[in-house]
């Protein structure tokens, strides 16, 4: 895990920056694309505007730069090892805002499906987000040593952010995007280096974008704490002695 230059250099050199590089471009290119596609198709005061996530379109680059560039994804997979555990966490918010729903909070039938579509469209929007960059890009990086893997992850997710995110031209709003970022890069490569699993990544990104009326969202919160913190200990095992193995040159 040191950052000495010559260990940095040697990483480096046996990672596909070609591919690497092939894959940050066309991200970026197709969620600029989805951009525009996005604010013609779903402007402000339409329907779609008031009940989902508008920036679905956005999501798609990641995705398909990583189908287009690297074709598959071989360490990890939607629902990893444990699929009864992964399902049952991306299930969690939309199954939340049911519970709130029928306990009285949000009950009228526009604003529970308000709620719901818009939960479910975020968790469309992180699957296409965290498929590039928790899928594609993390098994490009696994030669880095952990820290680097996340710092290099990041920073490309963070520069990927100027295509479509005009809040980001402001210096001191970017300076603080940018360390939110490196560490959700690192929480986010931790969490799959455990699971194995995207759903888990795409349930701890979209907490981030949708919210509960409290206390459904602490109790939602705690039971994904569990589900991680029990997560068999074995997964773990193997997801580092696969990491130990450079992936495969296409």
């Amino acid at each position: 895990m040191s950052l000495h230059p010559a260990h940095l250099s040697n990483d480096l050199r046996a990672l596909d920056l070609k591919r690497i590089g092939m894959f940050w471009l066309l991200a970026c290119l197709i969620s600029w694309g989805g951009s525009y596609l996005a604010g013609v198709l779903m402007p402000a005061g339409s329907w779609a505007a008031r009940m989902i996530d508008t920036s679905i379109p956005v999501s798609l680059g990641p995705l398909l730069a990583g189908l287009l560039v690297f074709r598959r994804v071989r360490q990890v997979s939607w629902a990893g090892a444990q699929p009864l555990r992964a399902w049952l966490m991306t299930a969690l918010l939309p199954l939340g805002w049911l519970i709130a729903a029928s306990m009285g909070h949000a009950a009228t039938a526009d604003s529970l499906t308000r709620h719901l579509l818009f939960t479910l469209s975020v968790l469309v929007y992180c699957a296409g987000e965290e498929w590039g960059w928790r899928g594609f890009l993390y098994e490009a990086l696994l030669p880095l040593p952990v820290i680097t893997r996340a710092l290099v992850g990041g920073l490309l997710w963070f520069g990927w952010h100027f295509v479509f995110y005009k809040d980001l031209l402001d210096l001191n709003f970017a300076l603080t995007f940018l360390g939110m970022i490196l560490i959700g890069a690192y929480g986010l490569n931790a969490a799959v280096a455990r699971t194995r699993s995207i759903a888990v990544a795409v349930c701890l990104h979209a907490l981030t974008k949708t919210s509960l009326p409290t206390p459904y969202s602490w109790v939602v919160i705690g039971a994904i704490i569990v589900l991680l913190i029990t997560w068999p200990a074995n997964q773990t095992a193997t997801m580092v002695r696969t990491e130990a193995t450079l992936p495969e040159h296409h």
